[in-house]
């Protein structure tokens, strides 16, 4: 008589219970932010090395924490809420009338000895550094505000495109969320990146130093403080 224990399949305990159903609700969520035309926004702060959601049994603990980070910043950009599988907009608040954003000055130039350095310091990037680069001047072309030096090679796309290139060395994923705008990007439309002045990239550069360095960072309330420093 064959013993029938031998073909049991054991059963998912508890913690690959909840984290199947965590990993399918995230699933909804991300189609509920596609059913309210936002995917753009979706695929904007999706990484790389993030699989997409049709692999989604194939994510990590690593890889879903960071998705749902993603998720969350777009339905808090785009007030969209996801309650009991119905997802939903929030309720209608009163209109609010846009601000007047101040157009990047971009009237400062520099030469080819300057844009021969920075092209330089892409080529020693890895191809992963590469992505990261490249997402960052994705994300300010959808937003309608272009970093490209070859478009129009000024000191302020200069100091953008050097702390970007520093940035990318960083493998920490709420960091690079700072480095392209800030922790909540509905917050300040002054802190995305295609409309930092030159001096907030040349502060963000030095905090990405700073953290290459090995020396500690704090990231609240949308400010990245280095630790150990008079501020």
């Amino acid at each position: 008589t064959e013993n029938n224990a031998i073909y049991k399949t054991r059963a998912p305990s508890q913690q690959q219970q909840a984290d199947t159903t965590e990993r399918d609700n995230l699933v909804e969520r991300i189609h509920a932010i596609r059913k309210q035309n936002r995917a753009q926004e979706l695929a904007a702060q999706w990484r790389p090395d993030l699989p997409k959601p049709a692999l989604a049994h194939t994510w990590t603990e690593q890889q879903r924490t960071t998705i749902t980070r993603i998720v969350e910043n777009v339905e808090r950009e785009h007030e969209l809420d996801f309650n009991d599988n119905n997802p939903r907009p929030a309720p209608a608040t009163k209109p609010v009338t846009p601000r007047t954003i101040e157009k990047p000055d971009d009237t400062q130039l520099i030469d080819e000895t300057d844009i021969a350095k920075v092209k330089q310091r892409y080529t020693e990037l890895t191809e992963e550094q590469h992505a990261f680069v490249k997402h960052c001047a994705m994300r300010a072309n959808q937003r309608g505000h272009s970093i490209s030096l070859q478009q129009k090679p000024s000191a302020r796309r200069y100091d953008i495109a050097n702390a970007v290139i520093t940035w990318s060395k960083i493998n920490d994923h709420e960091m690079s969320q700072y480095a392209i705008n800030t922790v909540n990007p509905r917050d300040t439309e002054s802190e995305q990146i295609g409309l930092r002045t030159s001096s907030q990239a040349t502060e963000r550069h030095a905090i990405a130093r700073h953290v290459l360095n090995g020396k500690p960072v704090e990231i609240t309330n949308n400010q990245c403080i280095k630790l150990g420093e008079t501020q």
